[in-house]
């Protein structure tokens, strides 16, 4: 079942995240994308299950170290959730770009995250009240991650990077700025 659901999982994902890499990638790098993303959801849909399944007999008392045990263990799930979902993706993105590892953090930080709140709430609450938006709230924190990681990784291409010739970045044909400016108005042009 964690398999079948992965892949099913894998290819919504991958055909959501290809369709809006697709200008940076190109078709090559679009196609590798959707295979890593396929490997990485259906790695990640298993060890979600197989931690999931492992932590499902757990009763946990109100003692500070039964407490920390569950949190910690609520956060290695996501952290390897995260990681393995993106470790493939960094190896697409590794060829083409520099600090490919800021992918990893970025997709380690929404499970682990929410992993957390729907911790806190069990343990607050006694039980799980954020079951109807926790697809959700990762799925914002992640992106939100993500954006950042991917907008840091455009930003430093390796020549082999397809986006290389079809992005220019504001600012990047300017010349330096003169000596004698007040506040960066040398960025505004030269004095005439």
């Amino acid at each position: 079942a964690a398999l079948a659901g992965g892949i099913v999982s894998g290819l919504v994902l991958a055909v959501a995240q290809s369709i809006v890499l697709l200008p940076l990638l190109k078709r090559a790098g679009t196609i590798a994308w959707a295979v890593a993303t396929v490997i990485g959801r259906t790695a990640q849909w298993f060890i979600v299950y197989m931690l999931g399944m492992a932590m499902v007999g757990i009763v946990v008392d109100k003692e500070i170290p039964t407490v920390a045990l569950f949190f910690l263990m609520l956060a290695l799930t996501g952290a390897f959730g995260g990681l393995a979902l993106s470790y493939p993706q960094a190896q697409v993105l590794k060829a083409r770009a520099n600090r490919s590892r800021n992918w990893l953090v970025a997709n380690a930080v929404g499970p682990v995250v929410t992993a957390l709140v729907v911790g806190m709430t069990l343990f607050v609450e006694g039980q799980n009240n954020t079951r109807d938006y926790t697809t959700l709230l990762m799925a914002i924190i992640t992106a939100i991650g993500t954006a950042f990681a991917l907008l840091d990784l455009l930003h430093h291409p390796l020549a082999t990077a397809e986006w290389q010739q079809s992005l220019i970045w504001d600012g990047a044909d300017r010349e330096e700025t003169l000596d004698d400016t007040v506040l960066g108005s040398g960025l505004y042009g030269h004095k005439r």
